[in-house]
């Protein structure tokens, strides 16, 4: 295995513990997360900064996608292009459901559906850097763009 190969598994690893730091996060700090709209708490802030590397590591996990499509007409590498883009879709989805679930807390609402909906994109998420870690580990070398 290359060292670049090495990176990238840890870029992965790393996206993938960030994306289980959040679910943590967001389910044990509730009460600091959606305290007030007007500023960021501490947790906020190193959220926003883990979610940060989380989209561009899926930016670029799609771009070496396209890249190794190009070079091996991968039929895989399409529906893992398809799974990235859908992830990132992902991304406005989890945004509503926390504006909604922090609007849901001030009003002291019950929070249960929406977290449910966080859950599920942040796992779905999830699995797609376990499938880019297989592509990487199991499916072969990782190409060169």
């Amino acid at each position: 295995m290359t060292a670049k190969n090495k990176n990238h598994i840890f870029l992965t690893l790393l996206a993938s513990a960030l994306l289980l730091l959040i679910l943590f996060q967001v389910h044990h700090f509730k009460s600091q997360i959606f305290l007030t709209p007007e500023s960021l708490s501490p947790v906020e802030i190193l959220m926003l900064i883990e979610m940060l590397f989380v989209v561009l590591y899926f930016l670029a996990s799609i771009i070496w996608l396209i890249n190794s499509v190009r070079r091996a007409k991968g039929a895989g590498d399409y529906l893992l292009i398809l799974y990235g883009m859908f992830c990132l879709a992902l991304l406005v989805v989890e945004k509503v459901m926390v504006d909604e679930i922090g609007r849901e807390i001030r009003l002291g609402w019950e929070t249960t559906g929406e977290m449910g909906i966080l859950h599920a994109c942040l796992l779905i998420q999830i699995v797609y850097c376990f499938a880019i870690w297989i592509r990487i580990r199991v499916a072969g070398t990782f190409r060169q763009a």
